[in-house]
């Protein structure tokens, strides 16, 4: 039977800041911040937020805790962090905008 384990990735992880042309992040969990990318001195951060709209549920009668749609409420601490943004739909619909920015969700 496969376990699930996840953590956050902070800036203790980086010995040194990481020189790349770009970086490519698809969390699976909330394990990244806005901080995370901070951490790059890059020329282009690409972010799937699918992992920043998900959260773990409540414990199952078979003793698994699922992963469930979640709100992803920290959207205004990765502006001008970001250069690509990849939601789907779905995702859209769990995030938390600002009240000063308008979308169609």
């Amino acid at each position: 039977m496969p376990f699930f384990f996840y953590r956050t990735v902070s800036s203790d992880d980086f010995k040194e800041k990481l020189d790349c042309n770009a970086v490519i992040l698809f969390p699976g969990l909330n394990e990244i911040s806005k901080d995370t990318i901070s951490e790059f001195n890059t020329k282009l951060v690409f972010l799937d937020v699918g992992g920043l709209t998900r959260e773990i549920g409540e414990k199952n009668k078979e003793g698994f805790y699922p992963i469930t749609q979640g709100a992803w409420n920290t959207i205004d601490g990765f502006r001008n962090k970001v250069d690509i943004l990849k939601v789907s739909h779905e995702d859209l619909e769990n995030i938390e905008f600002p009240k000063n920015i308008i979308s169609e969700s």
